[in-house]
């Protein structure tokens, strides 16, 4: 009989033992994923400069759609809500390390995939980084969300003339300015969480005009720039 309750007592123990191994990788999770949504990152830097080896792509920009790429492909991976929203507050701290000060994009390369005008005649802008098409920068597209933005280029501006001799998917230098934004750190236009994660779309104030010709990307300020 004594054996008998001592058997049972070391199952126990072991059931017990068991537990506490479980909670405590449950518990561990958010570190394992800021891990490997670090390692996706760094991997997805040099996937980036492999898809256009003819462009030399600013650094900043590099690091920018490799942290977006990286944290949305944890997300994917997450196993539940909870843990899909905690990669995407890892994101937003991410961006914060990127841009700690003035969130500025500078001379980055792009490729023009929104060209349009709202009811009011004013343009709105959307630009992909070279390589990208799951990554957006881009104005509002009304007026009343451009409130307190002031995204939107106005008819018959150096911006709005300089757009309006584009094309669609031709590759341009570009500078914008990021604006602030509270869930991910930079402002993010998308009505889900899946789709800040999944097809970010990052509003921006462009700062110059891009112009130039379809073989290369081309600078803000009208002059060509090498392949």
């Amino acid at each position: 009989m004594l054996k008998f309750f001592g058997v049972l007592f070391l199952l126990g123990v072991a059931g017990f033992i068991a537990l506490v191994m479980i909670g405590a990788h449950v518990i561990n999770k958010p570190e394992a994923v800021d891990q490997a949504a670090t390692v996706s990152a760094a991997s997805a830097v040099e996937r980036v400069q492999d898809a256009t080896p003819m462009i030399k792509l600013p650094d900043d920009e590099r690091a920018f759609v490799a942290t977006v790429f990286g944290f949305k492909t944890h997300y994917d991976e997450a196993a539940n809500e909870f843990q899909k929203s905690t990669v995407r507050r890892q994101r937003a701290a991410a961006l914060a390390q990127l841009f700690p000060a003035h969130a500025v994009a500078t001379e980055w390369v792009g490729t023009i995939s929104v060209r349009q005008t709202n009811s009011d005649g004013n343009g709105y802008v959307e630009i992909k980084p070279l390589g990208q098409d799951k990554i957006a920068l881009k104005t509002w597209n009304n007026a009343l969300s451009d409130i307190g933005s002031d995204t939107l280029m106005p008819a018959s501006s150096p911006l709005y003339e300089a757009i309006a001799a584009l094309s669609l998917g031709q590759k341009v230098t570009f500078s914008a300015v990021f604006l602030p934004g509270d869930m991910d750190y930079l402002k993010e236009a998308s009505m889900t969480e899946l789709g800040a994660m999944e097809e970010p779309e990052f509003i921006v104030r462009f700062m110059d005009p891009a112009h130039g010709n379809a073989q290369a990307p081309n600078r803000v300020d009208a002059r060509s720039a090498p392949g």
